[in-house]
């Protein structure tokens, strides 16, 4: 027969778990958290400038092309359209990269 009292059966578990959490448990754990959870955000914003800047000069590239067929065609309406349209994705462009870079900083 055991000298343990009637249910105390081997309930210690939660008992040595809040123990291990005072004894392990670091008063900069939460600054701990909050430094990582600083770097992954600087990150991610590293990460959307890096795409802004693929986006800008994708959206260059394909003004360039509508500017290229606009000089070889002999339709000046169409030319004059592809000019404009260029024109237009430019300024589109360069004002969505700048709020995107706004919203990052």
């Amino acid at each position: 027969m055991s000298a343990r009292p009637h249910g105390s059966e081997d309930n210690t578990m939660g008992m040595t778990d809040d123990v291990s959490a005072m004894f392990f448990a670091s008063p900069f754990a939460k600054l701990a958290e909050a430094d990582l959870t600083e770097q992954l955000l600087d990150m991610g914003r590293e990460a959307a400038k890096l795409w802004l800047d693929g986006y800008e000069q994708a959206l260059g590239s394909i003004a360039s092309a509508h500017e290229q067929a606009a000089g070889q065609t002999n339709v000046d309406w169409l030319a004059t359209a592809a000019r404009m349209h260029a024109k237009a994705l430019r300024e589109i462009a360069t004002r969505q990269v700048a709020l995107g870079r706004e919203l990052l900083d």
